[in-house]
């Protein structure tokens, strides 16, 4: 059976810049056993096809491109060209613009031209997916958050999701209910542990409510992964990436301590 779980190349970045290093950190999760690739083209890669020859050298697969809104509104044929020389079938766009966040009709706005440009990407063979943070669950008058207003105000052939559990979780939403609601939009999820820092600076814990979130490693945190696991394999999630924005130490130490997790506790593999 082919691997579910994957890295997020966002939590490696710092390996992407020489090749040198790019290739070290590959081998090194090669080792560890990932398979699958969730990103674009790294900075130290001249081309695309570099890219793709260079994932295929440790045996990975990419499995998303990757398109700002920019892109998507004024150079969608390129991202439609780059998507193609990847070899994947889904386009991630990683948030919506600052004018659209404030007010339900600025996400109705957004899901308006979101929804036509999916409809493009799928006339070729692509699909959109949307990458959440917290500010998605925002409630707006009339009682409806943002990724509610995404959800209903889009065709589910044109715009899917790639949803964050710890931005989820962040929001004060639950992680596996949304899972459900996001059945038949998400074919991947980000998985990533919300904790709260046993050891923060002074200047967080000013008063009772100065708490201060920290990213962690998948069982390392707070968040309940048994039903989100579930919900995911209930509405037909294939894969499952490791997504960690910062870390203390080593990132790819930090992903061994998370795939092991997810190995051994929530039988991924």
């Amino acid at each position: 059976m082919a691997s579910q779980i994957g890295v997020c190349s966002y939590t490696v970045r710092d390996f992407m810049t020489n090749k040198t290093s790019f290739r070290d950190c590959l081998k090194r999760l090669q080792e560890l056993g990932f398979e699958v690739w969730q990103g674009g083209k790294a900075a130290c890669c001249d081309s695309i096809s570099e890219m793709v020859d260079l994932l295929a050298e440790y045996g990975f697969k990419n499995i998303t491109g990757s398109a700002g809104y920019d892109d998507l509104m004024s150079n969608l044929d390129k991202v439609i060209a780059d998507a193609k020389a990847f070899g994947v079938q889904h386009i991630n766009t990683p948030t919506l613009p600052l004018k659209n966040r404030v007010s339900a009709q600025g996400y109705e706005a957004y899901a308006k031209e979101m929804n036509e440009v999916g409809k493009k990407l799928r006339d070729n063979g692509l699909k959109l997916i949307y990458h959440n943070h917290a500010m998605e669950f925002a409630n707006f008058p009339g009682g409806k958050n943002g990724m509610q207003i995404l959800l209903d105000h889009t065709d589910p052939e044109n715009f899917g999701f790639i949803m964050d559990t710890h931005w989820a979780s962040a929001a004060g939403a639950d992680p596996a209910e949304w899972v459900l609601k996001l059945e038949g939009r998400m074919d991947i999820i980000h998985f990533k542990d919300y904790a709260i820092d046993p050891n923060p600076e002074p200047k967080h814990i000013q008063d009772i409510g100065g708490v201060y979130k920290i990213f962690a490693e998948i069982g390392y945190g707070n968040i309940n992964w048994k039903p989100i696991v579930e919900n995911c394999r209930k509405i037909g999630v294939q894969y499952f990436v490791i997504e960690q924005d910062y870390w203390r130490g080593c990132p790819i130490e930090a992903l061994a301590k998370s795939k092991k997790y997810m190995n051994d506790v929530l039988d991924i593999h």
